[in-house]
Parts: C-alpha cells; sequence; structure tokens
C-alpha cells in the first residue's frame, strides 16, 4: 500500500428515491458488479436478504454466480425493515448494517441480525465494486520484500520510512515509551475522579456489572473534556507527531464512528471479573458502523495508562486486515490473517487504522487503564461538515454499550 486513504465518497449523503433506485440503478450497477458480489456471497455462505424499504420490498440472491435484486420478498431467510433514510444511509455508505441496527433504524422481521450484518461486504461489492477478501490474496511484508516481523515495536524516533511502512502494511503500530510514568499517573487520577462523577445513563459513560454486584462506569466518553493532563499531553509534540506517520495530513479529530469534526478522547477503565455491560466490543473494525467511503483510514491512538498483558486485557489485533473487505465486527471463519496481541508497558503507545480488526482481552488478574483518542484525514476540497446533528450522533454513541449488550449477550 502507498497511501491509507481509502476515501471515495464526499461527506453529504446521496439521497435517493428507494423505488427508482432499487428498480433502476441498482440493477444497473450490478451488470458490472453483479459477479464481483456473487462470488463474495457465495464465500460467505449468505442466504437471500429482502430489504422492507417504506412498505415495499426487494429482495437480493445469488442466481448462477451473479447477486441479483429483484422485487418483493418470495424466497428471502433474512429480512430488515426500514424506512427511506435508513435505506439512503445504508446503500450510500454512511451507515452499515450493524450501525442501522445498532442505531434503532432497522428491524430485522424474518431471520437473525447477525445474518443481515454479515452481508455487509458484499453490499461494498455490489455498490463500490470492493471485492470480498478471499484467504492468501493480501501479503505482509517488509521494505526488503521478505515477511514483516509483526511482534516488533518501535521508538518513537525511529526512521518516518520504517513506522510509515509497517503502518501501511500491517494496519496498527507498537510505540514504546511515548509518555512518562508521571505523566501517566496524572491522567489515571483524572480518569478516577470522572469514573466516581459518573452516574448510569448519563449518556457520557458505559456501565458494567463485576461479579461482586458491583455497578462500576467502565468507559468515560468525553474523558478529554474532564482532564487536564491528558489535555496537556494532547498539545504535545510526541503526540501530533503521530499523527505525521501515515504522511497523509491527519489532523487531531474525533475517529469514534461520530466524525463530529473535533478533537475526542476516551477514558477506559476495565475492571476484572465483569458479568454484565460491555468493557470490551469484541473484535471489531472502528468504521464497523459505517462511514468507510467518507472517513477511512483514521488513526486511532491507544495511550496505555497503566501497561497490559494477558494479564490485564492487551488490546489484540488482525494485522493487515484495514486492506481487506471484512465484516466490521466478529471474525469471519476462515479468515487467514494473523492475530496480534499488543502487550504495552505504561507510558506506551498503540496506532491502528480505522479499518484494522482488534478488540482487548478481558482482564482476568489486574485491571487496567486506557485512553483512546486519534487522527482523522483531512477535509478534501468540498468537504463539508453537512448539517449533521450532532448531538444525536453523540446520543447514539452513548446509547451502544445497551445495545451492543443486547446484540451480544452479557459481558464482552
Amino acid at each position: 500500500m502507498s497511501s491509507i486513504d481509502r476515501r471515495t465518497r464526499g461527506r453529504e449523503v446521496k439521497r435517493v428515491d428507494p423505488v427508482l433506485f432499487c428498480n433502476e440503478e441498482w440493477p444497473s450497477r450490478l451488470s458490472e458488479t453483479g459477479e464481483l458480489a456473487g462470488r463474495g456471497a457465495e464465500q460467505l455462505g449468505l442466504s437471500p436478504l429482502a430489504l422492507e424499504v417504506d412498505g415495499r420490498s426487494w429482495t437480493l440472491a445469488v442466481e448462477r454466480g451473479t447477486l441479483t435484486i429483484e422485487p418483493g420478498d418470495s424466497n428471502s431467510l433474512v429480512s430488515a425493515q426500514m424506512d427511506g433514510d435508513a435505506f439512503c444511509d445504508l446503500v450510500d455508505d454512511f451507515k452499515s448494517t450493524l450501525g442501522i441496527v445498532l442505531a434503532g433504524r432497522a428491524r430485522i422481521t424474518k431471520g437473525e441480525v447477525d445474518r443481515f450484518v454479515r452481508w455487509e461486504p458484499v453490499l461494498r461489492a455490489a455498490l463500490d465494486a470492493r471485492p470480498v477478501y478471499e484467504p492468501g490474496s493480501i501479503e505482509l511484508r517488509d521494505a526488503g520484500g521478505g515477511a514483516l516481523d509483526l511482534n516488533r515495536s518501535f521508538e518513537q524516533d525511529a526512521p518516518e520510512s520504517e513506522l510509515r511502512h509497517f503502518l501501511l502494511e500491517a494496519g496498527f503500530l507498537r510505540l514504546e515509551s511515548v509518555f512518562t510514568q508521571e505523566e501517566m499517573r496524572a491522567v489515571a487520577d483524572d480518569l478516577e475522579r470522572a469514573a466516581r462523577s459518573a452516574e448510569p445513563d448519563d449518556g457520557t459513560s458505559w456501565w458494567v456489572e463485576t461479579e461482586s454486584g458491583a455497578r462500576r462506569p467502565s468507559r468515560i466518553l468525553d474523558f478529554i473534556d474532564k482532564s487536564d493532563a491528558l489535555r496537556t499531553l494532547l498539545a504535545d509534540e510526541r503526540f501530533l507527531r503521530i499523527g505525521d506517520i501515515a504522511g497523509e495530513g491527519h489532523l487531531h479529530l474525533d475517529t469514534f464512528g461520530e466524525h463530529l469534526g473535533e478533537p475526542a478522547a476516551e477514558g477506559l477503565v476495565k475492571p476484572v471479573g465483569v458479568r454484565e455491560g460491555i468493557s470490551d466490543l469484541p473484535w471489531h473494525k472502528d468504521c464497523a458502523r459505517g462511514g468507510h467511503s467518507r472517513f477511512c483510514c483514521g488513526l486511532t491512538v491507544g495511550i496505555s495508562v497503566t501497561g497490559a498483558d494477558e494479564e490485564s486485557g492487551e488490546l489484540c489485533v488482525v494485522a493487515g486486515s484495514h486492506r481487506a473487505n471484512l465484516r466490521g465486527s466478529m471474525l469471519d471463519e476462515g479468515l487467514d490473517l494473523p492475530r496480534i496481541p499488543l502487550a504495552t508497558r505504561t507510558g506506551d503507545v498503540t496506532v491502528h487504522c480505522s479499518c484494522t480488526l482488534h478488540m482487548a482481552r478481558p482482564p482476568v488478574v489486574r485491571e487496567r487503564m486506557v485512553v483512546y483518542t486519534g487522527f482523522g484525514l483531512p477535509p478534501r476540497p468540498g468537504d463539508e461538515l453537512g448539517t449533521a446533528d450532532l448531538e444525536a450522533l453523540k446520543r447514539e454513541r452513548g446509547d451502544i454499550s445497551r445495545q451492543a449488550r443486547e446484540l451480544v449477550g452479557g459481558s464482552s
């Protein structure tokens, strides 16, 4: 890869007439992408999908190796019901299948939610000509053409060319000793105070229940507004330099899926023995809820406040997954890309592309603290933030804990 800028659309969502789109425009696109999408659907073993939009239905199915769309719902095994606005967001990749479900904008009337979400990479193949990932199609190579050492860590002052090549190739980096232990203690103190001030259902925190019966906040969504120590570090050249690694002009912006056009940071406290609630999300991409073709790849930065390992639940990534059209949540069966644990010490930093599949294992011996923030690609000419309801987007973010808990069941 020579770039992680995968944008193919402007920020404004194209509003379409669902009837005209499904009866005319989509079939026209499938004359070019139908075989590509059909191959992906067969590879993933997908069943016919019906989309019911404002009371009218169309079915996506593979016929003789080609994806087709036909009016009606006579043979689907999974059906999703939505209004016209949700349909526009879906086909224009502002929201994904998972995104409209999590936002409560789609109702699965037949089959299971997961069977609907699994269609996401095929929809992108059909609408954007992005091939569904096939095992063996991605290699991870160093600058000399040899196998990339995926367990490598870097000093922050390592040659920029080495950092950039590794990031573009693997989709992640581990940077050692970016911040001091004293600086991390100050951030930890602020995070503890913010956690004590949080309240259930305040819209700015996620909560869990531990095996002891204690109810605790596991994620403070607006931590950047609650920590002087963190704001000082985020203005420091040591942090800002990270945004230059990809060479794409990244800016310190929200990278969590709301694309608010302003810096954001979340403070996470990961307790041992969570029995209910979301402490760690399952395998996912940060673009899993939508917006890939408008915003990817951003850079998500994890500041290791207390260090992380197998005992305290370190971050794990799927190397090269930012280069693959995969479902943005969970792991597809047969995925052959390497899974790499990223153990860190206090003050280390991890960086991963917004398209890189990742998750954190639950702590088993001691809890840990981490702050997530990041960098977004700069707007292109003509890219405006538009008229998105920013408060609604923030509320949606705050509600993910409940929605994800209902989808995956219990703790994570």
